[in-house]
């Protein structure tokens, strides 16, 4: 396994990712299945650069690119479940078709999550939904625990959450 690291999701990153986020192999496996616009990408860079000028206390949206050998292959978020409480957060997860079945993912969630407990020791509750048939993303999740199955955009999930103290 080459090195990888996450940084803070920028502009800069932008051909990169839209690359990723317009693969409909990539794609398949989130949400509703739909590719993004390069505006929808836009709009989550554009959004956590403006969360992040807060106190990091305040932060609700937390997106990095997924670095290996100095170019983005993925990208890991971590937003708001719950608004109106902001007391749990859900997790998404993109890596390029390439770099699948690689161990990148895994590795990026267990970074992602230890950063998201240090900027945010206050939330006590993280969700991940995959798709039923999404067996790889499932077996990276030992630490979170199966809670139910949910249909979200027509498509059946199984949902998970890992509690923190």
């Amino acid at each position: 396994l080459t090195a990888m690291n996450l940084v803070d999701i920028n502009i800069e990153h932008f051909d990169k990712l839209f690359e990723i986020v317009s693969n409909p192999l990539t794609m398949q496996w989130l949400g509703d299945g739909n590719t993004w616009s390069k505006e929808k990408l836009i709009s989550l860079i554009d959004s956590t650069t403006l969360d992040h000028r807060q106190s990091k206390a305040q932060h609700k949206l937390f997106n990095w690119s997924i670095i290996k050998d100095g170019l983005p292959v993925g990208l890991i978020g971590i937003h708001p479940y719950n608004i109106n409480t902001g007391k749990s957060f859900y997790v998404i997860s993109l890596l390029h078709p390439s770099q699948v079945g690689k161990g990148y993912g895994i590795s990026a969630l267990n970074i992602a999550i230890k950063k998201f407990q240090k900027l945010r020791p206050d939330i006590k509750e993280l969700y991940i939904d995959t798709l039923t048939n999404n067996i790889r993303a499932q077996k990276t999740l030992d630490d979170f625990k199966l809670i139910g199955i949910i249909k979200i955009h027509n498509r059946y999930h199984l949902r998970y959450i890992r509690l923190f103290n």
